[in-house]
């Protein structure tokens, strides 16, 4: 039973960096084309507010810190060519930031008031895709640069320790 435990702590300590790296650089470039995208897309257009609020989410797999991040919605609608849409996209390419306290995620969405007209950002190209807050070029490059600064060491250092391994158990 003890070599089937060390055989298990070996491949635990060769499949989760590659996993973990993988994982990081994969949605890392995912965010980043999808949002690029979205924001090159997109045109302004007058929304109505309609509702806003501050949901609470348990965070996975949580034992130590805070066990709920925040994570601020709005719904709203607009027009497009006379046709009238709602939505409660916050951020492009409906990608969802959680934030660690409430006064973080309603700072986030502090500008929009229920019936006010405030600016949102459509798809000409496909009107029911949509967005409120406007994300700029270097904000999207920032988070894509920081989820490969801990992605791609990580992937690195998994395939060295899967080469390593594998040179050894040849021998």
């Amino acid at each position: 039973m003890q070599v089937m435990d060390m055989d298990l702590a070996k491949a635990m300590v060769l499949v989760v960096p590659l996993a973990f790296g993988f994982g990081f650089v994969t949605f890392g470039s995912y965010s980043h084309v999808a949002q690029t995208e979205a924001v090159e897309a997109a045109e302004p257009v007058d929304v109505v507010v309609l509702d806003k609020e501050v949901d609470r989410v348990r965070r996975s797999g949580s034992d130590s810190g805070s066990r709920y991040r925040y994570v601020p919605q709005v719904e709203y609608q607009y027009e497009v060519d006379g046709e009238s849409y709602v939505d409660d996209t916050v951020y492009p390419a409906g990608i969802t930031r959680r934030h660690s306290t409430r006064s973080a995620a309603e700072a986030e969405i502090e500008r929009f008031h229920p019936g006010e007209v405030a600016v949102g950002f459509v798809d000409p190209d496909d009107p029911e895709t949509s967005y409120l807050v406007d994300v700029d070029a270097d904000s999207i490059r920032t988070r894509t640069i920081v989820m490969s600064v801990v992605g791609l060491p990580m992937l690195l250092w998994g395939l060295v320790l899967n080469f390593r391994w594998a040179a050894r158990v040849e021998d």
